[in-house]
């Protein structure tokens, strides 16, 4: 383990950890790092409750918490997004897609 846990799926989660494993360990919610209190407050908020959301980041008032978090998706994107261990199947297709809202919707 890294640190912070990005994906449920777990070869997702390989592919993250063997990629991208220096930006989950400074961004692990167990840790004192800026990242590790942001995740923890972001994860306390509801889903989709935008203003609980931008009161998290506002706390992190040095920036380096939410500069972190970005460079894990950063690291996701350019590592792990368009794997098929990462990508969402369409259906009961064989078709895949790297967002998981919009291969729901197809």
């Amino acid at each position: 383990m890294c640190g912070l846990t990005f994906d449920d799926r777990p070869d997702c989660e390989t592919c993250m950890e063997d990629s991208c494993c220096s930006e989950l360990q400074e961004c692990d919610p167990n840790s004192n790092s800026d990242c590790g209190k942001l995740v923890v407050c972001l994860n306390a908020c509801m889903s989709g409750d935008s203003a609980c959301q931008d009161a998290c980041i506002a706390a992190d008032t040095s920036g380096a918490g939410l500069t972190a978090l970005q460079a894990i998706f950063s690291c996701y994107d350019g590592n792990c997004k368009t794997t098929q261990a990462c990508e969402y199947p369409i259906c009961d297709s064989m078709l895949l897609f790297a967002d998981e809202a919009c291969a729901g919707c197809l």
